[in-house]
């Protein structure tokens, strides 16, 4: 998701004098457990298991709908707040057209100066989820799953949004890592073609000569073509000929 709130949170972070230069990496998966678990703990919610969090998520699709109930819903969606789940898509599609997605990542990534390693992950969760789910009753499918068309296209302008906040802000990163992490059966990773496409006239000419490590994790399938070896090593070499300091790459 592309969280309005989240983004803003993050820019004040990155042009503060103290905070900006102060963030080095972003925090791994293990620290946010243990913040949330302190959380709770001031909270009074007690332990929450990361099965229970997970519940009614994300699912299989063919499991959902052999599990819907008396009245056709899906069992993920039953605690869903419609008009606020209504609201917060309608302000997010409202944060893409007027591209401050892009406008807030700029922000941020001008001032986080001393930050040179950065992860497009699934893995983690995003600040402000929680306070998303209390608001719309459910939380939201963090995967990209190629069957849906809008989950598709998000991650599209997610990645899209990153690489051109990182070709206008002028950043200096070393490592990048684009990965997923989700283990839902009808989830996919990012495809090869999902990091070129959509392109635009900055990114077409945009060359990082600070990265020398790169991180894939990557689908072997594509939502645009028939992913052939052709086709698919082509908009990988795309992608890397934007780094021409790269002396590490790994691929999972």
């Amino acid at each position: 998701m592309l969280h309005r709130r989240s983004l803003e949170t993050l820019a004040n972070i990155a042009k503060h004098p103290t905070l900006g230069p102060a963030v080095k990496e972003p925090p791994s998966e293990a620290l946010l457990e243990i913040v949330d678990g302190i959380k709770r703990e001031e909270s009074g919610l007690g332990e929450e298991t990361e099965e229970e969090d997970e519940g009614g998520e994300e699912g299989n699709a063919s499991d959902e709908e052999a599990s819907r109930s008396g009245d056709g819903q899906l069992p993920h969606l039953r605690g869903l707040h419609e008009e606020a789940y209504h609201k917060a898509f309608k302000d997010q599609q409202e944060l893409i057209r007027r591209g401050d997605d892009i406008k807030h990542l700029t922000h941020a990534l001008r001032g986080l100066t001393n930050c040179v390693i950065f992860r497009v992950t699934d893995a983690n969760r995003v600040w402000g989820l929680r306070r998303l789910r209390r608001e719309i009753g459910i939380l939201p499918q963090r995967c990209v799953t190629f069957t849906s068309p809008e989950s598709i296209k998000l991650v599209r302008r997610l990645l899209h949004a990153f690489f051109t906040a990182l070709a206008e802000s002028h950043a200096s990163i070393e490592f990048l890592e684009i990965a997923s992490g989700c283990i839902v059966d009808n989830a996919n990773r990012i495809s090869a073609d999902m990091l070129v496409k959509p392109s635009s006239p900055i990114l077409n000419n945009f060359r990082l000569n600070t990265l020398t490590t790169l991180h894939l994790s990557l689908d072997s399938k594509s939502p645009e073509h028939n992913a052939t070896s052709v086709n698919w090593t082509y908009d990988l070499i795309r992608f890397i000929e934007r780094f021409p300091e790269l002396s590490e790459v790994f691929h999972e």
